[in-house]
């Protein structure tokens, strides 16, 4: 058997096509090795040799390297699931599979406002004191306001 039955692993140089075939049909078929073996046309005890055993290690390698599964692969898996929920009418299902999507790229998380005081509460008074009348009804847009009383209150507790 020769390297092209195996798009999914790439079986090492060095074998014969017998002890290629092996490596194809254990790894790949995932066929006990003594059948593996006989299809081969290998005696079992050929298919225990340090080469084979290293060239199977490596074509485990190369199949779960293409086994990763990335953010983008599970949001594709989940819409197809949605899809097909929706036409099979199933609402709970196609539900449950925005949930999902939701969770997974954190779109269930409350909203974070991130507030900054870059002045203390003191210094805001100190600058507001030293402002005049105008820059302050300016500051407030309070323009219109013709006439005001104002009252002063003391910073103790009010009793009443």
């Amino acid at each position: 058997m020769s390297q092209e039955l195996s798009p999914l692993a790439v079986i090492p140089p060095g074998l014969t096509n017998e002890e290629a075939e092996f490596v194809y049909n254990v790894e790949v078929l995932d066929l006990p090795t003594k059948k593996a073996a006989q299809l081969a046309g290998l005696p079992y005890s050929a298919t225990q040799g340090a080469h084979i055993k290293q060239a199977r290690e490596m074509v485990r390698a190369d199949m779960r390297g293409n086994l990763q599964v990335t953010r983008e692969d599970v949001t594709f898996g989940l819409k197809e699931a949605i899809n097909r929920a929706r036409l099979l009418s199933e609402p709970m299902t196609e539900i449950a599979g925005w949930d999902r999507l939701m969770k997974l790229h954190g779109l269930d998380a409350p909203q974070k406002i991130d507030v900054n005081l870059t002045a203390s509460v003191a210094a805001l008074k100190g600058v507001a004191r030293n402002m005049s009348d105008a820059e302050l009804a300016r500051l407030v847009n309070a323009n219109d306001i013709v006439d005001a009383v104002f009252y002063e209150v003391p910073d103790g507790p009010r009793e009443g």
